[in-house]
């Protein structure tokens, strides 16, 4: 019935060319376009899995190592890479929050508890996102990090508060060769403390 249809004696010809002539021309012409959509397309979502997939090796390997530089840069990839699925957000937003939390005194232990289940939570989603079969408990307790490397990213957070702190004591010797007496240092409102410079008023 088809092949009727379309047969060069039933439909008129058009600029010289028969329906059945148009059809492969078409084919020809739209065939390779088609075929460049898909592959773009196709490429697309295979790069993006592999940026996904990158962070979640990332997260995986440095999860018991929050000071490695490479885990803070795959926290914060996680809002882009994985923008488009709402379980993974919430989780990432959960663990911020926690992460911001500064707990009272005593409440350390308890704190540090509650990061480490959030933190499961969010690796657990976004496996989860890229099709892994994992639960969740296991990556709670199922990790490895060789003693040297949690000694060295101790260090490193050691090193860091050690710079802190010599950096005020720097700043308290500067204020006491300049003739300030510790007594003006401890009381701000002393009269003889150190004044701020004041701020330039916007006009």
């Amino acid at each position: 019935m088809i092949v009727i249809l379309l047969s060069n004696s039933v439909l008129p010809s058009l600029y010289g060319l028969q329906p059945t002539e148009w059809l492969t021309l078409l084919a020809i012409i739209l065939g390779p376009l088609f075929a460049v959509i898909v592959t773009i397309l196709f490429e697309a979502k295979r790069r993006s899995r592999d940026q996904r997939l990158q962070v979640f090796r990332i997260l995986m390997t440095t999860r018991h190592l929050p000071g490695d530089a490479n885990y803070s840069n795959s926290i914060n990839l996680v809002p882009i890479e994985f923008h488009d699925n709402r379980q993974v957000i919430n989780a990432y937003n959960a663990y911020i929050d926690a992460v911001r939390f500064k707990p009272a005194e005593g409440q350390e232990e308890t704190n540090n508890r509650l990061l480490s289940s959030k933190q499961t939570k969010l690796i657990y989603e976004v496996a989860k996102d890229l099709g892994f079969k994992l639960r969740e408990s296991d990556l709670e307790v199922q990790a490895y990090a060789a003693e040297g490397f949690i000694q060295r990213d101790n260090r490193i957070m050691d090193a860091l508060s050690a710079m802190r702190n010599v950096a005020d004591i720097l700043w308290i010797q500067t204020r006491l060769l300049g003739g300030e007496s510790w007594e003006d240092i401890q009381d701000p409102k002393s009269p003889n403390a150190e004044k701020k410079p004041p701020k330039d008023k916007k006009k």
